[in-house]
């Protein structure tokens, strides 16, 4: 919600962490969180630092963050800084550059089947990829000026161009500004910022390379917009820089104080009249890096600002999107729960609530944050919902009244324990609050940033294992090349109503115009698997005497097959009762596919039905000696 409060930490334990209003709301156990913020500076021909150090209380396994002191830094490469106070700059930017998307994305298709679409260039990033310029954080924004992506609007003297002189091999792209060298007017100021907003997490650092000349009075600065580029504070401020040839600087700032919304960076100096030297500014490797949202391993199963209806949650009737302006977050969006305040008195008591529209997967440890503030009187109550049914019934994880001390005024972060939920099944979560009749008051609930952390899914083959190609069937991901009687189904007709199946099918669809006939489905892609491999799958058939049903592996990309067991009407398949099957594929270790097929003879009243499902090849690992 607010910039300058905790994110807290996802993990183990069923913990409510109070924020700066000293609130506090939950089920389990209590921390306080304490900034211990230092800012002093101090210049030599090293470096230049500042330093800040937060302290919070929290337990588990997501990122713990807080707001830091602004422009707070850490510089290396020989040069010395200054960093100036937090000040209002206000004016307006040129409208340079073109809205160009450059973002890498790396998109995973389910069951086994997974691509990597990158473009080329520097992007705009807004999840967990790699970044080298964020190395182990997650990267929010980066650019390395390589190729112009249209990612920041230039006033008229800042330009892309070579960073050969700057400290930078010859070919590096930066972006760079001059002023008066080149001639032009006096006084200026010259600025280049960030064509759009990025959403910015509670904690937050700006990165990036930089090089300059500058006479006395000059000043460089860094800048940060909160409200799309109206208004701009300094971030940090540079006076003293070492000319021409000069090793570049990398800088890293702390802007947590700017994070918890969307915001926009930029750079801009000032050139007075009269100064020889001008002024000369290179910038290089930009980026926004921000922790990961969950620590110790977890992985993210849900993430929620609420900046949008994203059509995630189904909301009751006075539960709505909104901006935070009255949950102590102006401009941040929350969802809000009203009642009474806004009229809504021709009906009490009441419940009012929203839910997550679909359940999520988790595994082990798992747990709940979120911020939240709210005004409730006497008997009124907020509440925390999770369901493993989908919805039918619903536990209370955490419960708030009057006596917990929230406010409208300042936001309260929240951590609940979902370990014991999560081993029942997919989850779904909800919000809900209580009114009751005669209340002055009314109810004022507004959520934000609702996170859910979770260690990862375990490996589909289980400890010991690689699980090296996996396919559920829940979806045509690719994974297979069908013959015309295979085709993605409903598992109902082999005993798993709603579970996705790959089903062969002849003759009871009436496809008997050709007997007797092979159909096949086989793996798309070859995979590679070595030492001890195994394949798995479950199945149910129907099939009569004479009918065959084959599990077949190629280790040519499908140039000739093997069989590698066959089943027919003698061993008791049934077409409604699923069999689970393990195969040893060990003497075909390496490049491998698998398929299966049926053969079905003429004159077979019953025809061949064969549901395949979970199919999974799995490569034993090897333990060290």
């Amino acid at each position: 919600m607010a910039a300058a409060t905790l994110l807290v930490a996802c993990g183990d334990d069923t913990t409510s962490v109070t924020g700066t209003d000293g609130n506090s709301g939950g089920t389990t156990g209590e921390a306080s969180a304490s900034d211990s913020n230092s800012g002093t500076e101090s210049d030599s021909d090293s470096a230049a630092s500042n330093s800040a150090s937060d302290s919070a209380g929290s337990s588990g396994g997501a990122s713990s963050t807080s707001g830091g002191s602004e422009g707070s830094e850490s510089d290396t490469r020989d040069v010395d800084t200054d960093s100036g106070d937090t000040t209002s700059s206000g004016g307006d930017t040129d409208d340079a550059g073109t809205d160009t998307d450059g973002s890498t994305t790396d998109d995973s298709g389910t069951d086994g089947s997974t691509t990597d679409d990158s473009d080329t260039g520097e992007t705009e990033t807004g999840g967990t990829e790699e970044d080298p310029l964020c190395g182990d954080l997650v990267s929010v924004f980066s650019d390395d000026f390589s190729v112009d992506l249209g990612q920041w609007q230039l006033d008229a003297k800042w330009a892309y161009a070579d960073g050969g002189a700057w400290g930078q091999m010859a070919g590096d792209g930066v972006m760079a500004s001059a002023w008066n060298v080149g001639g032009g007017g006096c006084p200026t100021t010259q600025r280049v910022v960030m064509t759009d907003p990025v959403d910015l997490g509670n904690e937050g650092t700006l990165r990036f390379a930089h090089a300059g000349e500058l006479a006395e009075l000059d000043t460089l600065r860094v800048i940060a917009s909160t409200d799309d580029g109206a208004t701009w504070e300094e971030v940090a401020a540079y006076d003293d820089m070492t000319g021409p040839g000069a090793m570049e600087a990398v800088v890293e700032l702390d802007v947590a104080a700017y994070g918890g919304g969307p915001v926009r960076f930029g750079f801009e100096y000032d050139n007075v009249c009269g100064d020889p030297l001008g002024v000369t500014w290179v910038l290089d490797d930009v980026a926004v890096c921000e922790p990961e949202l969950c620590e110790g391993g977890q992985v993210v199963a849900l993430f929620e600002d609420f900046e949008g209806d994203d059509g995630a949650w189904i909301l009751g009737t006075h539960w709505l999107y909104d901006d935070g302006v009255g949950f102590a977050q102006p401009g941040d969006g929350v969802m809000a729960g009203y009642w009474d305040q806004l009229g809504f008195a021709a009906g009490c008591p009441t419940t009012q609530r929203f839910e997550l529209a679909e359940p999520v997967d988790l595994f082990g440890n798992a747990s709940l944050a979120f911020s939240h503030a709210a005004q409730l009187s006497t008997n009124d109550t907020l509440r925390v919902l999770a369901s493993s049914d989908d919805g039918l019934s619903w536990d209370v994880v955490g419960e708030w009244d009057s006596a917990a001390g929230l406010s409208l005024l300042a936001e309260t972060q929240e951590l609940l324990d979902l370990s014991a939920i999560a081993a029942e099944g997919p989850v779904r979560i909800a919000f809900e609050f209580d009114n009751i009749c005669g209340d002055a008051l009314g109810v004022e609930w507004g959520v934000d940033d609702v996170l859910i952390c979770t260690d990862p899914a375990p490996s589909p083959c289980g400890d010991a294992y690689t699980t090296v190609f996996a396919d559920d069937f829940e979806a045509d991901a690719g994974n297979w090349v069908l013959g015309t009687h295979w085709m993605y189904a409903d598992g109902a007709d082999f005993g798993q109503a709603g579970d996705g199946v790959m089903a062969g099918i002849w003759d009871t669809l009436g496809f008997a115009a050709g007997c007797p006939t092979t159909q096949r489905v086989e793996m798309a892609n070859t995979v590679v698997a070595g030492g001890v491999v195994s394949l798995r799958f479950s199945h149910a058939a129907q099939l009569a005497s004479n009918d065959t049903l084959r599990v077949l592996v190629s280790t040519d990309d499908g140039a000739t097959w093997e069989t590698v067991e066959e089943y027919d009407d003698a061993d008791g398949l049934v077409q409604n009762v699923e069999t689970l099957v393990e195969l040893d594929l060990s003497p075909w270790a390496g490049p491998v596919r698998v398929a299966f097929e049926f053969d079905n003879v003429c004159g077979d009243a019953l025809g061949v039905e064969w549901g395949i499902d979970d199919v999974l090849i799995c490569e034993q690992d090897v333990l060290p000696t």
